[in-house]
């Protein structure tokens, strides 16, 4: 409590990893762009027990990163939300059965506006046996409200009640199982929820009712423009193969797929959707398309040049045998880091790029070393810059046949790539730098290097969120892979850099990367049934893992959080590792 009421606008407190036994209540808020923030020490997990409310007045608070176990004595709603512009982010909720979870508005102590509840796991909230009135998200006096990409799980009711006063509620990509109901729309009182949006969640499997209902009682006013569309929607008590959405009253349900979302294990509450899993296309969609920017002002016009004698016409280029569209963006990364031995870089990487080359590949990128005592990778799939040179010819021959030609790298792409020579403004302690993963992972590594002198880390979900960080001003850095010498170019974070120009490189550090398999004590290799890891983690050590093709490798989203993920999920079921 002495922490909530001493941050001010733009501040953040943080809490070490520990359990805290206390009722909070946050009176105090920030302001647009400069919310209070509560969260847990970056990388530590703090927990809360006791009830979390958010008053009247304390706009823009935002709490993130934490356990928060809603038991109280007087079994009160918690989170409780009565004020304005309020996130709750990256946190696990939770009171073991005892009473609702969150509790959004209320017409006696404040409603609750634009709230936004995103990334969390809302799970095993209210009373057993079910009363029909406790539930995961109780949206009550609300105007505005988005609750997305959360797990709402094995709650005693509602998923997510919309009841009586919900006004323009969104509610996307969330997995929503194993519930009492689903999701209901509802009203009472002279009052219905309305303008309501349900899209692109999986809704699966509830335990009393339907996975989509609704409910008004009998002379109140029905919702208005609520709809429940491109949905996953299946079982549950009442599935008669409509998917379980009841009486189509106060919404319509329009595009919802029927189908088992095959999770990847549901009974460990592993609820991420299987490469195979029919609802995937629906539950995941992709990142808006960036806004454009604005066209530059034309310099102008220069004053024309003499008009130069022409050049000779060049000898015509022989017809190629068959037609194709020329080589765009066909780029050659030539990085020195030394050389291989055995097998020769021109036989096997030259060999390789020429085959792709010929099969119709639009861009190549070929690694050049000049030192074999400071390789990064070894063996033949790097070229010495001689032999670099001859691949160059050969490709630049055969893309004549093609009827094909090499560009050149772009001028934007060889402008953002390109060092900052001004890197950093002056050395300092404690730069706040950004990082995708958890802690201890690969670019913490990194960026420890880079900054010897110290720097607070701030660990977050996606590369994404590292560009939006930096370019918010809520760290001064940010650090993200772009390259690895066993697997390529990391092309997100380049399309990232192209699709944030305000965002530039102000250096580099390169670091070996060595992996390693993380297991429970005593666990044997033949015990192991799935790893986990980054994508880039499960790619650098496929050598090895076709060595067991029995194990199935899941994709997580970095290769510290699956070691803790699987860490979590070995409490449970012994057959998981973590590639770190």
């Amino acid at each position: 409590q002495k922490l909530a009421d001493s941050l001010q606008a733009d501040q953040v407190g943080c809490l070490r990893a520990a359990t805290y036994w206390q009722d909070v209540k946050v009176s105090r808020g920030g302001a647009a762009g400069s919310p209070v923030t509560i969260r847990s020490y970056p990388g530590e997990r703090a927990r809360l027990v006791g009830r979390l409310w958010i008053a009247r007045g304390a706009n823009w608070v935002t709490i993130s990163n934490l356990d928060l176990d809603g038991v109280n004595s007087s079994n009160l709603p918690s989170p409780t939300v009565n004020s304005s512009d309020v996130t709750f982010e990256d946190n696990d909720v939770t009171n073991n059965h005892k009473a609702i979870c969150f509790a959004l508005g209320s017409s006696t102590y404040g409603y609750a506006a634009r709230t936004v509840i995103k990334n969390n796991r809302i799970h095993d909230c209210g009373v057993l046996p079910a009363e029909n009135h406790d539930h995961g998200i109780y949206v009550s006096y609300s105007t505005d409200v988005k609750i997305s990409e959360n797990v709402i799980y094995d709650n005693a009711d509602r998923g997510i009640q919309l009841y009586p006063d919900a006004q323009r509620t969104q509610i996307t990509r969330n997995i929503i199982d194993g519930n009492g109901e689903g999701v209901l729309f509802s009203g009472a009182s002279g009052l219905a929820s309305s303008d309501t949006v349900v899209e692109n969640n999986v809704i699966t499997t509830t335990t009393i009712r339907h996975n989509v209902e609704s409910y008004y009682p009998s002379g109140n006013p029905i919702g208005q423009n609520n709809v429940a569309r491109r949905n996953c929607v299946y079982g549950g008590a009442r599935d008669d193969g409509d998917g379980g959405i009841g009486t189509q009253t106060g919404f319509t349900a329009t595009d919802n797929i029927i189908a088992n979302p095959r999770f990847v294990d549901r009974a460990a509450k592993d609820f991420r959707l299987r490469s195979d899993s029919p609802c995937l296309e629906l539950f995941v969609v992709p990142d808006p398309d960036p806004e454009p920017q604005p066209e530059p002002e034309p310099d102008p016009e220069p004053e024309p040049d003499p008009e130069p004698e022409p050049d000779p016409e060049p000898e015509p280029k022989p017809e190629p045998e068959q037609g194709g569209a020329p080589f765009e963006n066909l780029v050659f990364s030539a990085r020195a880091r030394g050389t291989g031995t055995g097998m020769t870089g021109i036989q096997k990487a030259g060999g390789v790029a020429l085959a792709a080359a010929a099969a119709g590949a639009d861009g190549l990128i070929i690694e050049v070393h000049t030192n074999p005592d400071q390789a990064l990778s070894d063996g033949p799939q790097s070229l010495y810059p001689e032999q670099f040179e001859k691949l160059m010819r050969d490709i630049e021959a055969l893309a004549q046949v093609l009827g094909k030609e090499v560009a050149k790298t772009p001028e934007r792409l060889r402008r953002i790539t390109a060092i900052n020579p001004d890197r950093l403004p002056g050395r300092r302690k404690n730069w706040i730098v950004s990082f995708q993963g958890e802690k201890g992972a690969f670019s913490q590594k990194a960026l420890n290097r880079y900054f010897p002198d110290g720097s607070e880390t701030q660990p977050l979900t996606s590369f994404r969120d590292v560009f939006n960080s930096v370019l918010a001003g809520k760290s001064d850095y940010g650090i993200v892979p772009i390259e690895n010498t066993l697997t390529g170019s990391i092309h997100q974070n380049y399309d990232l850099l192209l699709q944030y120009p305000d965002v530039k490189i102000a250096g580099e550090k390169t670091i070996r990367i060595i992996h390693n398999l993380i297991v429970n004590p005593g666990t044997k290799l033949p015990d192991i049934k799935r790893v986990y890891s980054h994508p880039q983690g499960l790619s650098q050590c496929a050598l090895f893992l076709d060595k067991h093709p029995d194990w199935e490798r899941i994709p997580f989203y970095g290769t510290a959080g699956s070691v803790s993920f699987a860490r979590w999920l070995i409490k449970r079921v012994s057959t998981r590792a973590g590639i770190r």
